[in-house]
């Protein structure tokens, strides 16, 4: 079943007093972590396992709807 990763960053977040201090439990820098929560940016392969989950490519078809 599909995910959105920023939906669960954001409940990652939500459990820490700040996000310096998120940030610092995942390993990176504030700016990274804000640009990541704005949308800005897509989360690396080391962040979505630091969150337990994973990319998956599904193909479709041209033309299909999403």
């Amino acid at each position: 079943m599909p995910v959105n990763p920023i939906r669960v960053l954001e409940r990652f977040v939500a459990n820490y007093t700040s996000q310096r201090e998120a940030a610092t439990v995942l390993n990176i820098g504030e700016s990274y972590l804000s640009d990541l929560l704005r949308g800005r940016r897509d989360c690396s392969r080391q962040i979505l396992s630091k969150l337990r989950l994973r990319r998956v490519i599904v193909p479709c078809r041209r033309g299909d709807k999403e």
